[in-house]
């Protein structure tokens, strides 16, 4: 990079001056490289949030980042409970986990619906007397997920779902 330095009548640096000379003006270079990729990426990002934020009518739609917020519903109750997490409207949410316990064993029974009526069995999870609590996480493409247990103790359900 700095090759005239190097000629016989002018080579005011030693080689190991050179070397470190040379990471120097490298460095200033990349720093410059990465001052205009910020520059550039701070006038392009705020945009490009608020048109997401307003869409292409200028209309507010909320929904647009509320769809990547974390959906969620817990339910504890004595006896024979189930809860349901309602993902219709919200474009879906393909990753699921379910928390469940309960104060005696049984079983609770994860099923998925696409109209909020008709339930398909997705597992099932059983609790022992040495293990009251246990977790399950899965893909997910249905917009209704529900969790029931008829066990005869206090039930906890958390069903949690995000992108």
């Amino acid at each position: 990079m700095l090759e005239y330095y190097q000629s016989a009548d002018a080579a005011p640096f030693q080689s190991g001056e050179d070397d470190m000379l040379d990471r120097v003006v490298e460095m200033v270079i990349v720093f410059g490289l990465m001052t205009t990729m910020v520059q550039l990426l701070s006038q392009f990002v705020p945009s490009t949030l608020q048109q997401l934020n307003t869409g292409s009518t200028g209309a507010a739609q909320s929904t647009t980042l509320d769809q990547y917020k974390p959906s969620f519903i817990q339910k504890k109750a004595w006896g024979p409970t189930s809860a349901v997490l309602d993902l219709s409207g919200t474009a879906g949410r393909l990753a699921v986990e379910t928390v469940v316990s309960s104060s005696v064993p049984g079983t609770f029974t994860i099923l998925g619906s696409v109209d909020g009526v008709n339930y398909v069995q997705k597992e099932v999870i059983t609790l022992t007397p040495t293990h009251l609590n246990d977790s399950r996480g899965f893909l997910n493409a249905f917009p209704f997920i529900k969790v029931e247990t008829s066990n005869a103790g206090v039930n906890q359900i958390d069903i949690i779902a995000s992108r």
